[in-house]
């Protein structure tokens, strides 16, 4: 499938054509509300040496790195998905190699609406060591739309009856009324959401929202990868920036020197021009 034709055609869709299709496979797409924070949780060093970004450009103060899909924590990511897909539905079995090419270069953005988690603190926060950045979901929301969605965790009732109305494609009366080539185009970003949210259900208690499709030309503009290395690999990225009323909030982890820890990183923060507040988690944890 040519992307630009693609992207053209489904221009010409109304957006509440396609926001019922969304809100009506994605149901659980409303459960994060406007005033809800989302909460990410990485070292302090990442903090202090990329994530508030020195000398910014205005509305670019804040740096996250989208990582690929290959290289995201659950090494079946995106393959479950794609099988389904292939397999679902002869209408929609077809798209599949579009989404093999869709997928080859994409990366995510992880947020997760468990604040102050002690198993997100040890497993992306250093071993509470770390800090948590409370994210503005309002302002996410403004920026990606409707790419902001919730991880669905398989065999769980959400996915069952996900993968029923992406097969069936019972997405709603606008969607039925569409011709059959506009009904392609809405099926097939669809489905490349659904592969970039499908996720094993060791990873349940995350309840992770993810940013999807970044860097990938579906979406938005190419980016350039990047390169870092994390445990003795070399992951591929992307850079996202967000401006400065993004950040709501920090919180410093359970281990963490209380006195010295909040207060020099408030004192950094206000250094960088960020007024928010700066907490310490109340898990009672040694590390």
């Amino acid at each position: 499938m040519e992307k630009d034709r693609i992207v053209e055609d489904i221009r010409k869709i109304s957006s509440s054509t396609f926001r019922e299709c969304l809100k009506r496979l994605f149901y659980k797409y409303s459960i994060l509300k406007n005033d809800e924070d989302v909460f990410h949780y990485t070292n302090i060093d990442a903090v202090i040496n990329g994530i508030i970004v020195e000398n910014p450009e205005k509305d670019k103060e804040i740096l996250l790195k989208a990582t690929r899909w290959t290289h995201l924590n659950d090494k079946n990511e995106l393959k479950s998905g794609l099988e389904l897909i292939g397999g679902e539905s002869e209408r929609l079995s077809f798209l599949s190699d579009g989404l093999k090419q869709y997928h080859k270069k994409t990366c995510l953005l992880s947020f997760c609406r468990n604040a102050d988690s002690l198993p997100m603190w040890n497993m992306y926060g250093k071993n509470g060591n770390g800090v948590m950045l409370a994210f503005d979901t309002k302002v996410l929301r403004e920026m990606y739309g409707y790419r902001l969605l919730p991880c669905i965790y398989e065999d769980t009732e959400y996915d069952v009856e996900v993968i029923k109305r992406l097969g069936s494609l019972d997405l709603g009366e606008k969607f039925k009324s569409l011709s059959n080539e506009a009904q392609l185009y809405i099926s097939f970003v669809l489905s490349a959401l659904f592969v970039s949210l499908r996720k094993n259900r060791a990873f349940e208690y995350e309840d992770e929202f993810r940013i999807i499709g970044i860097g990938n030309k579906f979406f938005e503009d190419e980016t350039p990868t990047l390169y870092r290395t994390a445990k003795d690999i070399i992951v591929p990225y992307t850079n996202v920036f967000f401006p400065k009323n993004a950040l709501k909030g920090v919180w410093m982890g359970p281990t963490n020197n209380e006195d010295l820890s909040v207060s020099t990183m408030k004192e950094f923060l206000e250094s960088k021009g960020f007024d928010i507040p700066v907490e310490k988690s109340k898990i009672p944890y040694r590390g």
